[in-house]
């Protein structure tokens, strides 16, 4: 889930997967998240955090460009182009901890690192943070790294299984692969974020939501535009299902 949500939204969207007692599905969680990352949300994060946190804005082409195809309907490049960012801001950590070639190590002590920064330093919610965090990496652990063969969810959101070419078309490339992406570029911007790293435009880096600028706003037009286009593309007889092998 997103790192920007407040703790009573979290609750509520947990509510509400219990109540569903097992029914809850993937397309349901994709609805929820897209619900969570409107075109107005992701136009904000591209703008205000993606382009603007240490080691995320060398990536911020690479992100903008996920962006557009992810609003363009190509899930599967969308998917593509960032998890390889998701992977390179991680390791641009590597020599701050002198574990060079230790992806999943790298990640455990930043993240230890942001826990202890919060603690000292009364930013928020302890508890609160420290369980979005740790949820972080386990997701990253045992879900986005995991050895292809043993991933099993429908929206195929598996590092290996894609980038090695072990996934085919029908086996990914759903807006829900994409939007947990995003959600752990959000997780990670939130982590190097909270140290209080600074930058020349506005002293600070946010670690909330600021709301929308003219920038911002400018772009989430942009991201309406890619979608009307999008459903002009699907109205094309060769991109019909069952043609051509769409």
């Amino acid at each position: 889930m997103p790192t920007y949500i407040p703790m009573g939204a979290l609750n509520a969207q947990l509510v509400k997967i219990k109540n569903a007692q097992g029914d809850y599905s993937d397309d349901d969680l994709e609805r929820d998240l897209r619900s969570y990352y409107p075109p107005s949300v992701l136009a904000e994060m591209l703008v205000s955090f993606y382009s603007k946190t240490p080691f995320v804005r060398d990536y911020r082409k690479l992100i903008g460009q996920a962006l557009e195809s992810y609003f363009l309907g190509n899930h599967h490049i969308a998917f593509s182009g960032l998890v390889g960012v998701v992977e390179g801001v991680v390791r641009s950590l590597e020599g701050s901890y002198d574990r060079e070639g230790y992806f999943k190590k790298v990640l455990e002590l930043r993240i230890s690192d942001a826990i202890t920064y919060v603690r000292e330093n009364k930013v928020g919610s302890l508890k609160e943070i420290e369980s979005v965090l740790w949820s972080f990496y386990d997701y990253i652990s045992n879900s986005l790294y995991v050895d292809s063969s043993k991933y099993f969810f429908s929206d195929g959101a598996n590092r290996n299984g894609v980038l090695h070419g072990a996934f085919t078309d029908d086996m990914h490339g759903r807006p829900l692969g994409f939007l947990k992406l995003v959600s752990c570029l959000d997780a990670l911007t939130f982590i190097i974020s909270i140290t209080g790293r600074t930058d020349e435009s506005s002293g600070n880096i946010a670690i909330w939501r600021r709301g929308a600028n003219s920038d911002s706003q400018e772009l989430e037009r942009y991201y309406w535009f890619l979608i009307g286009v999008s459903g002009l593309r699907e109205n094309l007889s060769f991109f019909k299902e069952g043609r051509s092998g769409w």
